[in-house]
């Protein structure tokens, strides 16, 4: 009996010994898989919400949430280095939207800044520089045709 409860005790250690290193190892994989999904699911919403008011809000509100965009674009990016390329594009559009608002606005200057970010992010999505600028002209008429003011 003594050598039953004895055998029994040691397989309850062994297997307590094996399983609980590889169920926290599961559990912290879940965890990062879920947090990535959030972040993901956060970072498409606020980008939405970005470029609906590139669309048809005012210059400014349309800047501050392309900055909010940007901001959480980056954080993504240091976050999760191996970031898909699709929403590095995201990234790069927001990027050229601003530099379409301050053109418009007559900050060539910082116009270009945006704009080189822009074809930087987007060269790397496999976006060329006609391809660029002719999706930021189809944003740009978009947001006329929606009504949003230009500055």
């Amino acid at each position: 009996m003594v050598k039953k409860t004895l055998k029994l005790g040691m397989l309850l250690l062994l297997g307590l010994a094996l399983g609980l290193p590889w169920g926290i190892m599961r559990q912290r994989e879940y965890i990062h898989k879920e947090s990535v999904l959030g972040k993901q699911a956060e970072e498409d919403m606020v980008d939405t919400f970005a470029k609906m008011q590139f669309v048809y809000a005012d210059p400014q509100r349309a800047r501050e949430a392309l900055h909010d965009a940007i901001s959480v674009h980056e954080k993504m990016q240091l976050a999760y280095p191996g970031w898909e390329q699709v929403e590095r594009a995201k990234w790069g559009f927001c990027y050229g939207d601003l530099a379409i608002l301050e053109e418009t606005a007559g900050n060539r200057a910082l116009a270009q800044s945006y704009m080189a970010k822009a074809l930087e992010l987007l060269k790397q999505s496999d976006y060329s520089e006609d391809g660029v600028r002719q999706a930021l002209e189809r944003h740009a008429r978009e947001r006329a045709s929606a009504g949003g003011s230009l500055p």
